[in-house]
């Protein structure tokens, strides 16, 4: 008996709270700044999954010559702790497949999401305490945004805050499914594992149809006044570059979500989504832009796209 006591002791005091999971590419120098942003805990694990970068990431405490392949990945931990995963993505699926692969080595009672081009703020450590026991299927936290060039703070994180005090206010929990993101808050792994969630294996918007489900399935939920999280606005960035052939995979990801949604009647959330894309690529080519409505009526019906679009076009004209 006193032996069994013991291994629980010994098991609970080396729990892992919290596994962290970065997906990485080419930007080791603004990886080592996210790394370097994380508390350096016994209860946090740290997964980086290197998406095929062209020059592996090696002043990060490691070499990247030396790691252990097993399949398509290769295995490395540096002196920190901090867990490195090669990935070889010959699909190009890009960041939904390396937070897949994060999610599959994740030991925590918790994960938490993150961009190699971001940073946790100083109250991350705190957060960290606060929630390890929380009941919650997901916490929400605020975020604070800057520009990569200045790091001096902008305005794109005041719609999401806003957004939350809402939904924190109101107790209207369904406007959480318009956070569609994955950084700013923590899972609870049992609740993921439960409903099968997995990101999108394609090369842009691959995070959002994620987001929208854990919102849709969560059924208990705490909304933090607390800002963990900084999301760093790089115009080089995947998200920050506006081509066709982007704008058109966001466009079938919202699709795709429209189509989750529609038969619990909550689509409304995301219908803004489909309104920049469908704008953005109208702006871009004419041709296209038709060809997308078209799709919009073929998925949704022509009442749908009355209601949200040819009505509005119509009032223009």
């Amino acid at each position: 008996m006193q032996y069994i006591c013991s291994r629980n002791l010994y098991n609970q005091i080396n729990m892992i709270n919290y596994s962290i999971i970065i997906p990485h590419k080419n930007i080791p120098d603004l990886l080592e700044r996210c790394l370097q942003s994380i508390p350096k805990r016994d209860d946090v694990q740290v997964i980086v999954v290197d998406d095929d970068s062209d020059n592996p990431p090696r002043h990060c405490g490691l070499d990247s010559q030396s790691f252990e392949l097993s399949g398509d990945c290769g295995f490395r931990r540096n002196d920190d702790g901090v867990e490195f995963i090669f990935a070889k993505d010959q699909k190009r699926c890009g960041a939904g497949y390396a937070r897949n692969i994060g999610m599959e080595h994740a030991k925590g009672k918790w994960l938490v999401f993150a961009d190699a081009d971001d940073f946790f703020l100083p109250a991350f450590d705190e957060a960290l305490n606060e929630y390890k026991n929380n009941d919650s299927d997901i916490v929400f936290f605020m975020a604070s945004s800057v520009n990569a060039d200045t790091l001096e703070p902008n305005k794109w994180n005041l719609t999401l805050n806003r957004l939350l005090a809402k939904a924190k206010r109101t107790q209207n929990y369904d406007l959480l499914i318009d956070v569609n993101v994955p950084w700013g808050k923590f899972f609870k792994r049992d609740f993921i594992l439960k409903n099968d969630l997995h990101f999108q294996e394609v090369r842009y918007a691959n995070d959002f149809l994620f987001a929208v489900k854990t919102a849709f399935y969560a059924r208990t939920v705490s909304i933090s006044e607390q800002s963990i999280y900084c999301y760093v606005i790089r115009p080089d960035s995947l998200h920050g570059r506006r081509t066709l052939k982007s704008l058109l995979v966001r466009f079938d990801v919202v699709c795709g979500g429209i189509k989750f949604l529609k038969p619990s009647g909550k689509e409304e959330y995301v219908i803004k989504d489909l309104d920049g894309a469908w704008y953005e690529i109208l702006g871009m080519n004419k041709v296209v832009g038709a060809c997308c409505m078209l799709k919009i009526i073929f998925r949704f019906g022509l009442s749908f796209a009355y209601k949200y679009y040819l009505k509005k076009l119509v009032k223009k004209i």
